[in-house]
């Protein structure tokens, strides 16, 4: 039996306009300047998806943003504009079944008065708004997360995250942050598993420079702080990253990344974070009932895809036996970390590793006299990503086993995850596209169901040829279906007028067992 992500085609009329019937694929085109990239994605599962960019630049400091909705044929059913600051980017994105949000952060060097904007969208009534956050100081946006009376967002800046309240009807912020903690972060905002429609948050603070401690933090509806629970410090780790997901009733589990404390560097590094494996606490409504570290270097099969003399090194350092009492061995990974998903009675958690990875140029400089001398210097390359981790983990945080994907030839300039994945009943499907490429695995646990297979994103004409492709993505969309995307640079000689168009694609894919 095999297992595969395909193409879907069209076998009868579609309604969209760009489609055919006959063997066409799903796949819906925009046009897109050459080497500008506009669009942006956001999935909305079986009620679509959106698709925003920037439309016009109204005046030297407005520019006009448009958010359009197309349902999962890829028919555009709504359109709604925003007028924002003209040297704004959205980088941080939201959507649940009712709400979508977008905030939008100035990157540049010049300083303006209020560099964020929030724009949101209730996603059944298409009702709107854009807010200008004003806050003047240096900060970025981390967190964000939309309700119907009220919606929070974070922002960034240094050593310190401040979380905010927004009451949507009356504009008016609350800052929800300790003003008694110096340093500290927030690794995640979530609905209250208690009260549906508070908020849950976490508040990672420092308690030496090689410890921390995590704390939750459970709002009601208004944002009232009503239950708190601390997680206190383990001298010998260092907690780098923290997510949830949602196991019960009124059960969760934090799970994320750690460091041996000996292995730490500072209170809060760059975000190039050296990882020695994943930690998992298992809540029941208050109260911690599970708490487990798990070293990545005793994983069955993180050694997959090195060589037989590099292991031998590890584990000559490894040493044969886990002591309690001592944190083990470090592979310091670099790690880019996906929130935990629950399917059935199975959370599965996925990190892709990477290193940075630079190049020497080799230069011929003269001094006065003529004469030749060698000029090096090293020039970065971008990230080099190598493979996905990823662990399959019980409700109550006890690790089932672990599995990983190679990630080839994946170099670039920032650093997104790329794996989607989507479990099966004991089947998870990985995938990522990469230079229009999507490439799949299929593992059952410990073990490999399918090799790695590759296969490319279809046109829509056959006399189609693509010359480039660019920023290429491919995200699990709703029941077996996926959706990939990205922007291609096309030639096609039997068109009239232009031969060469550059154009932004999206393409429907569905995981069928043939």
């Amino acid at each position: 039996m095999r297992h595969v992500i395909q193409i879907l085609f069209f076998w009868v009329m579609a309604t969209t306009a760009y489609a055919q019937s006959g063997n066409t694929p799903f796949r819906l085109e925009l046009d897109a300047p050459e080497n500008i990239f506009p669009y942006e994605v956001i999935t909305l599962g079986e009620k679509g998806v959106i698709v925003y960019y920037e439309s016009d630049i109204i005046s030297r400091n407005t520019a006009k943003w448009s958010f359009v909705h197309f349902d999962v044929y890829f028919k555009r059913t709504w359109k709604k504009d925003f007028y924002l600051h003209r040297e704004l980017e959205p980088v941080k994105a939201y959507s649940d079944s009712i709400n979508i949000g977008v905030i939008f952060n100035y990157q540049g060097k010049r300083k303006i008065e209020f560099p964020n904007q929030l724009v949101q969208i209730n996603i059944q009534d298409t009702s709107s708004f854009a807010y200008t956050i004003e806050i003047p100081e240096n900060t970025f946006p981390n967190h964000l997360m939309i309700g119907d009376e009220y919606s929070y967002f974070s922002l960034l800046s240094r050593d310190r995250e401040v979380l905010y309240q927004l009451n949507n009807t009356s504009k008016v912020i609350r800052n929800f942050t300790p003003t008694d903690i110096k340093e500290l972060r927030i690794p995640f905002i979530t609905q209250n598993p208690l009260y549906p429609e508070g908020v849950l948050f976490g508040i990672l603070s420092t308690v030496s420079k090689r410890t921390n401690q995590l704390e939750l933090k459970y709002l009601d509806t208004s944002g009232i702080v009503i239950n708190e629970l601390l997680i206190p410090e383990d001298s010998r780790f260092f907690i780098n990253t923290a997510n949830l997901v949602k196991t019960g009733e009124d059960s969760l589990l934090i799970i994320g990344n750690y460091v041996n404390s000996s292995d730490k560097s500072g209170v809060f590094s760059s975000p190039e974070i050296s990882n020695t494996g994943i930690f998992a606490i298992a809540v029941h409504q208050t109260q911690i009932v599970n708490r487990k570290y798990y070293n990545f270097s005793r994983f069955e099969n993180i050694y997959k895809y090195i060589t037989e003399q590099d292991l031998r090194k590890v584990q000559k350092r490894m040493g044969d036996n886990d002591d309690d009492s001592q944190p083990g061995y470090s592979l310091n990974l670099k790690l880019i970390s996906q929130p935990p998903l629950l399917f059935d009675s199975i959370v599965v958690f996925v990190n892709e590793a990477y290193f940075a990875e630079y190049r020497t140029e080799e230069n011929l400089s003269y001094d006065y006299y003529g004469r030749p001398f060698p000029n090096n210097r090293t020039v970065f390359d971008g990230y080099r990503y190598t493979n996905g981790i990823v662990c399959g983990l019980t409700p109550n945080g006890d690790l089932l086993w672990d599995n990983n994907f190679a990630l080839n030839n994946i170099l670039s300039y920032q650093l997104n995850p790329r794996i989607t994945f989507f479990l099966d009943s004991t089947d998870l499907l990985m995938a990522y596209n990469y230079n229009g490429e999507i490439v799949t695995m299929i593992v059952e646990g410990h073990n490999v169901l399918q090799n790695l297979e590759y296969s490319k994103v279809e046109n829509i004409s056959s006399s189609d040829f693509v010359l480039e492709n660019q920023k290429t993505d491919i995200v699990y969309w709703y029941d077996q279906y996926f959706l990939s995307y990205g922007y291609q640079t096309i030639r096609n000689t039997q068109k009239r007028g232009r031969s060469r168009a550059n154009v932004f694609y999206m393409i429907k894919m569905i995981y069928d067992v043939q």
